[in-house]
């Protein structure tokens, strides 16, 4: 363009991008008529004074207008140049279609929305999914604790035979075993809440708890741990008596005829303590 921003040159490509022939734009249009009406406003208030102190800008992102209303987003550079007096002087832009890009940030910022959206209605599904547990948890509790102390009750006023005592035995067994699966599921619905808590943990303490809440099925099986010195940890007690408590337990179901030896191993790796639970 000239010093006053009419349209001297202009190329085939940009011509093509907004839909003009040449002899429709070189000597009628100035170059803000190329522009957006939010464009054709900051150029003016903004571009043009920074053209004039600076000699030019680099890289301002604008929209330029073409033909049917239709808005192509640029990225706009401008370099002044000198030619000793107005009739001379002139200004270069360089213009570069980011459409595309802009397409690109729109279905980025639909995905990453999306994604938010998700994982609200996650988190929304896990809080009351770990309110129903909890509640379960904490209702079912009472039932079971009717049935183990009616079974004590009978065993105590001798009203059990010797031909019905496997049977109440049974009863018993699997009523503790029903209670110590509700016990994990009420544990399991304070987790979240107990990660944050991290602290100081002694796994030699959490072993002890891990094997002392198997204490029914280890003395059924049979079963001797060798427990090494194991060091203390930061992290959540619950989680990792858990954790013993599931290796072990495993280990004591999926087992042969013979009577199971349970070794603790801890021992450091690189820049990890590793832990084995070997049968």
């Amino acid at each position: 363009t000239n010093s006053h921003g009419d349209i001297t040159q202009v190329n085939s490509t940009l011509l093509k991008w907004l839909g003009h022939e040449k002899d429709q734009v070189v000597g009628k249009l100035s170059f803000r008529d190329l522009l957006s009406v939010g464009a054709k406003i900051y150029f003016e208030t903004h571009l043009m004074p920074l053209m004039k102190l600076q000699g030019g800008f680099t890289e301002v992102q604008v929209e330029m207008k073409g033909l049917k209303g239709r808005k192509i987003p640029v990225l706009l550079s401008a370099i002044g140049v000198d030619g000793g007096n107005p009739d001379s002087s002139h200004y270069h832009f360089t213009i570069g279609d980011i459409t595309q890009r802009k397409l690109y940030e729109k279905e980025l910022l639909k995905a990453r929305k999306d994604a938010e959206s998700k994982t609200e209605r996650l988190r929304e599904i896990n809080t009351d999914l770990e309110r129903f547990a909890h509640t379960a948890s904490h209702d079912l509790q009472a039932p079971l604790r009717t049935i183990v102390g009616m079974l004590s009750l009978v065993r105590k006023k001798g009203l059990v035979t010797q031909e019905s005592k496997k049977y109440f035995d049974l009863i018993d067994k699997n009523a503790r075993r029903m209670r110590m699966m509700v016990l994990d599921l009420l544990d399991y619905s304070r987790i979240d809440s107990e990660t944050d808590k991290l602290k100081a943990v002694d796994l030699n303490d959490v072993c002890r708890q891990a094997i002392e809440a198997l204490g029914e099925t280890v003395e059924e099986s049979g079963a001797e741990f060798q427990v090494d010195q194991l060091p203390e940890v930061t992290g959540s007690e619950i989680q990792l008596s858990r954790l013993f408590q599931n290796l072990f337990s495993n280990a004591l179901k999926y087992r042969s005829e013979q009577k199971p030896m349970i070794r603790v191993e801890s021992k450091v790796d690189g820049d990890f303590l590793r832990h084995s639970c070997k049968r």
